[in-house]
């Protein structure tokens, strides 16, 4: 199935608000995997395997679309590095 089949270019921007305001990591064992932020934003269900598999899908393709990157940041406190990622918004116009 098309994971983008009931998804829209609205969902996406909303999304990306959403995860402009929180550090969303890589991991989906972590507490604050991207999918959770994606599932809200979609009121998606992430405990059933098949909607996980979905968030995935679009998180790898809108990745690849830059419409998000990946970055690792060294974490302190845990002495490693952790991958996330963030929302890519295109350039501002000057104002002139």
């Amino acid at each position: 199935p098309d994971p983008f089949s009931d998804v829209t270019a609205e969902d996406l921007e909303a999304v990306k608000r959403s995860l402009r305001e929180q550090q969303c990591r890589t991991d989906v064992r972590s507490k604050t995997w991207f999918g959770h932020a994606v599932a809200d934003v979609l009121e998606l269900d992430v405990t059933e395997p098949a909607v996980k598999s979905k968030v995935k899908q679009l998180m790898a393709i809108w990745v690849e679309n830059n419409q998000f990157e990946i970055y690792e940041q060294y974490e302190p406190k845990a002495r490693k590095k952790f991958t996330y990622i963030r929302p890519l918004f295109p350039a501002e116009p000057a104002p002139f």
